[in-house]
Order: structure tokens, then C-alpha cells, then sequence
């Protein structure tokens, strides 16, 4: 029995209001079995995209969704459209291994071998997979690549650096990227300069200024150019910073490289001033002052003492 006799009998079995005498598959009309004008059912061709279904193969794509023959997607469960296996190659994601392909581009591996599509490994000779160079990289287990490898992150690296530009490569301080020890792009840590005012730092270390407050190196407060703090002068004196130089402010003589402080003015050490200042062991004596001192004064080596004997530090008889 031909499939349009087969319709009619079936017609007249369900008595179907939509059956006409004599249905065909070409009169412009939906009857007999058709789900849509001329097409479906079991006698007439699939039918296209858009067009009214009742099951999967009434569809040219093999997909009837809501009562309507859809277009083909990667995740509707069935081979169609350019496919080379269920919901995936040609335009869908490539094949896990062991699906049908029929080109490389088919597969994740890029490799279809006999119509299927074989694993990717560490040593084939092709970048597929996970890798993100040629048999490197990645997190399918390749060893990390070498420099000038592509790579995705520092991990894909042997040198645990990948650049701007997706390369691997080896730190430097030169490189206008932040990596390594630094601390900031191209300083900071053990090997690169210090980083200057206003750079990301770990520690005072990383600073030029020596300062790194909060993770940025600040001016250090005896290198301001400001007299603040505790400072006697301009970034000197007081307990902090260095001591001032003759002619500069001055509370006491420790704030005075000559250790004397005169009038509130750090003065130029003397040996005739009435006080222990310069390399004196005591007063206006010892040291590389003229005058030796009296027993009983202090004294660092035995030349510093009229008597020529220092004893624990004092001129003896």
C-alpha cells in the first residue's frame, strides 16, 4: 500500500475533520495527516523550521518543540544542523574524544582520525586541549612552557610569568610590568631599584625615601625639607634624625655632629671652650686636641693623659 493510501485509510479510520477526499502532499491545503500545509504526518515530507508539528519527525531537523519544528541548536539532545554528533561540531562546541567527526576543527583535541575523535595528549604535536601552547601549558597535566611559549596565566609558565601579551617569559626590571619580588612595576624587592614617592612597597626597604607607610613609600620625616616632629633644625636633631651641623638649632649637644650646643646653636668643636666636644676625652683635652689631660679625666688611650697612663678609662698617676 502506497504511504498517501495508507493516509486515506487512516483518514477515514479517525474520521479526522481535516481529511479530504482526496489529500495530497502538493494542494496548497492542510489535510488529511499533515501538521502543517503539505508537510508532516506520516504520508507528506518533514516539515521546515516554523511550520506546526506534533513530533520530532515531522520536522526536517528533528525537532518538534511546543507544537513547532525548531531550528537546530547545541543543546537540544539531537545530531542536526552541521553536527558531526549530538550537539556538538561544526558551528557547535567541538567533540569530547569519541565522538563522530568529520574534521579536525570537529573535536577538542583537533584531531578526528577515522571519523572520531581521539584524546589530546601532552606529546601529539598539535596545541589542543588544555594547553596553552604546542604540548605545554594548561591544566591537562603538560609540563609548563618555556619562554616565548604562549600562555593564559603564570601557571601555563616555567618561569611562573606570563606577560601582557600572553607570552612566557622571565621576570625583569625592565619589563614595565609588575612581577617577581617587586613591589611596584619595575622596583621594590631584593633585585630592582627602590621605588620612588608614591609607589606601592612591602617594607622601608622598597622605598628610595626609606618609608613605606601603608603599602606606598611616603617622604621619610628627616627627609621632608621641613623642620616638624621632634627635629631641632630642618630634618636634624632631636632623637630621630641625624645630628645638625654647625650653625644649625639645637636643644642639647647630642643634637650637634660636634656634640656641642651653644646658645641653642650647634658650635665648632674647640679646645678652648669650656666644653667635652669633638673626639675630647674630656674637657678641652684628649682626643686630637693639643692639651693632655690631668689625672683623674677621661681618657681612651694612654697618649690622652699628661701621665701617659689610661686605667679603665681614667687618667692615672
Amino acid at each position: 500500500m502506497s504511504r498517501l493510501a495508507w493516509s486515506l485509510s487512516l483518514c477515514a479510520l479517525i474520521a479526522s475533520p481535516g481529511c479530504a477526499e482526496d489529500p495530497t502532499c502538493e494542494d496548497g491545503e492542510k489535510n488529511g495527516v499533515e501538521t502543517d500545509i503539505d508537510c508532516g504526518g506520516l504520508a507528506c515530507p518533514a516539515c521546515a523550521d516554523g511550520k506546526a508539528c506534533t513530533r520530532n519527525s515531522d520536522c526536517k531537523n528533528g525537532i518538534c518543540t511546543g507544537g513547532i519544528c525548531a531550528v537546530p541548536g547545541c543543546s537540544d539532545q539531537v545530531r542536526n544542523g552541521d553536527e558531526s554528533d549530538v550537539d556538538c561540531g561544526g558551528a557547535c562546541n567541538p567533540c569530547l574524544g569519541g565522538s563522530r567527526c568529520l574534521t579536525d576543527s570537529d573535536c577538542q583535541s583537533k584531531m578526528c582520525t577515522s571519523n572520531q575523535c581521539t584524546d589530546a595528549t601532552c606529546s601529539d604535536g598539535i596545541k589542543n586541549g588544555e594547553e596553552s601552547d604546542v604540548d605545554c601549558g594548561g591544566e591537562g597535566g603538560c609540563t609548563p612552557c618555556a619562554d616565548g611559549r604562549m600562555c593564559k596565566g603564570s601557571g601555563d609558565c616555567a618561569s611562573v610569568f606570563c606577560n601582557k601579551s600572553g607570552v612566557c617569559s622571565t621576570p625583569s626590571c625592565t619589563d614595565q610590568e609588575q612581577n617577581g619580588e617587586e613591589s611596584d612595576v619595575d622596583c621594590g624587592g631584593q633585585i630592582c631599584p627602590k621605588c620612588k614617592l608614591g609607589q606601592k612597597c612591602a617594607d622601608e626597604h622598597d622605598c628610595e625615601t626609606a618609608n613605606c607607610d601603608k603599602y606606598v613609600c611616603v617622604a621619610h620625616p628627616c627627609k621632608d625639607g621641613q623642620k616638624n616632629n621632634q627635629e631641632t633644625d630642618v630634618d636634624c636633631g632631636g632623637p630621630d634624625c641625624s645630628p645638625c651641623k654647625a650653625g644649625q638649632k639645637c636643644l642639647y649637644g647630642s643634637d650637634c655632629e660636634s656634640n656641642t650646643c651653644t646658645n641653642n646653636t650647634c658650635s665648632t668643636p674647640s679646645c678652648t671652650n669650656g666644653v667635652q666636644d669633638g673626639t675630647e676625652t674630656s674637657i678641652d683635652c684628649g682626643g686630637t686636641c693639643p692639651n693632655k689631660c690631668p689625672v683623674g679625666a677621661g681618657c681612651l688611650v694612654p697618649a690622652d693623659c699628661q701621665s701617659g697612663k689610661c686605667v679603665n678609662n681614667t687618667c692615672a698617676p
